[in-house]
């Protein structure tokens, strides 16, 4: 509950006049009660929501979670999956909500980032977007990703929400650019997590064509994500939606996306929707971050450190 408190004051903003929607589904009751007991502290008033759980990241809320979230000063999303990349939410931040989404958190990755200090990591993030202000990059590991794509305008996730229809996660620490549509291409090796399958066990290898995953390569996790994808039957899934540099040094691996592409010295690439981010145009009906560790980055040939 203190670092609650600390979260909805300090990173959100919360005032006095102001009123708090919590968004929740049974998964994470516990963590959201937290925030609800620091936030009748606060706020003239406090909305206790729950939702059924979804069943991709990415996926609707109902109608009447929608419309809730859009009444609120600010709204926190305590789910499973992932309410981030969704009309709903973006219509809520259209309409001045302050939004922090909190997908998947647990209480040991509560306890471990929330209480970090986010005005130093909102100066590692402009300090970040400083570095990879260009329009070519190229990132290279040791595992064998060998990947280019250019740039676009630039977002940052600094855990600091507090103006009108600001957005992001918690924990935070992240700057990054939805690439140009079509403008990808090379190999990608994710060597520690996947959204939608948690820590890897063998690396998987995305092969990248004109802006799109062409082919999925490796063992069983491989077989996963193909599996996954192929459900929504939508080739829009395969864009290359996100590339971002971790930041929070706090935060470390441990399989839950959320914290995981976060850690410091770590970039992640997603696939699927991107129209959450400055120049996205692909909209999709999932958002799945992998996590790429030790990278090397070049921007218009110049490698870039990240300190």
């Amino acid at each position: 509950m203190k670092f609650a408190a600390n979260i909805l004051k300090n990173s959100m903003g919360l005032k006095k006049n102001e009123s708090l929607v919590i968004i929740y589904d049974k998964n994470k009751k516990y963590i959201a009660q937290s925030f609800l007991d620091a936030g009748k502290n606060i706020a003239k008033e406090t909305n206790f929501i729950s939702m059924p759980v979804a069943k991709a990241n990415g996926e609707e809320p109902p109608k009447r979670i929608a419309e809730a979230i859009k009444q609120g000063d600010v709204a926190l999303l305590i789910t499973t999956k992932s309410l981030s990349h969704t009309i709903a939410r973006r219509n809520a931040s259209k309409s001045g909500c302050r939004i922090a989404s909190m997908p998947g958190i647990t209480e040991g990755m509560a306890l471990r980032t929330l209480s970090a200090d986010y005005s130093d990591i909102k100066k590692q993030c402009n300090n970040a977007s400083k570095k990879i202000t260009g329009k070519k990059v190229e990132l290279i590991t040791k595992k064998g990703t060998l990947f280019t794509t250019y740039t676009n305008r630039l977002f940052q996730d600094t855990g600091i929400y507090k103006k009108k229809g600001d957005f992001g996660n918690l924990p935070a620490g992240e700057v990054g650019f939805a690439p140009k549509e079509g403008k990808s291409n090379g190999v990608i090796i994710i060597d520690k997590s996947m959204a939608g399958i948690g820590l890897l066990k063998d690396p998987i290898k995305l092969i990248v064509k004109n802006g799109f995953v062409t082919e999925i390569q490796g063992k069983e996790e491989a077989k996963k994500l193909r599996a996954l994808l192929k459900k929504f039957n939508n080739k829009k899934v395969y864009n290359i939606a996100e590339f971002a540099i971790g930041l929070n040094k706090k935060a470390k691996i441990t399989g839950n996306v959320l914290e995981d592409e976060k850690v410091y010295n770590t970039v992640h690439i997603a696939i699927g929707d991107n129209t959450s981010y400055p120049g996205g145009k692909t909209p999709a009906p999932t958002h799945l971050d992998g996590v790429i560790s030790k990278p090397k980055i070049y921007i218009d040939k110049k490698l870039i450190k990240i300190n």
